[in-house]
């Protein structure tokens, strides 16, 4: 689990992005954080059919974050706004998953 903090007074928009949609899942994946609150994001890894090479994982996500628009909601938020482009702050963090091997309680 990441948590994701707005410090600012001012609300922002996130989204996270991932390098393997497909073996994954990142609940939520988009979302407004109120002013000076915190979203905490969990990441959902599919179970491997095989342990990999010296246990290494190659997944890797991308926290982007704006100030929102005033008036936005969840259904304005689109991958679009996280273009950057001229005078538009698009803070992003990258983050790398790491396997815990959980022990099973007996």
């Amino acid at each position: 689990m990441a948590t994701v903090t707005a410090m600012i007074e001012h609300a922002m928009d996130m989204q996270v992005l991932t390098t393997n949609r497909a073996e994954s899942i990142v609940n939520p994946n988009n979302g407004i954080i109120l002013p000076r609150s915190v979203c905490n994001v969990t990441v959902t890894i599919w179970q491997q059919n095989a342990a990999p090479p010296n246990m290494l994982c190659n997944y890797k996500f991308m926290v982007q974050s704006l100030m929102a628009p005033n008036g936005a909601t969840q259904k304005d938020i689109t991958t679009s706004m996280f273009h950057k482009e001229e005078n538009k702050v698009v803070q992003e963090f990258k983050l790398r998953a790491v396997y815990i091997h959980v022990l099973e309680k007996s």
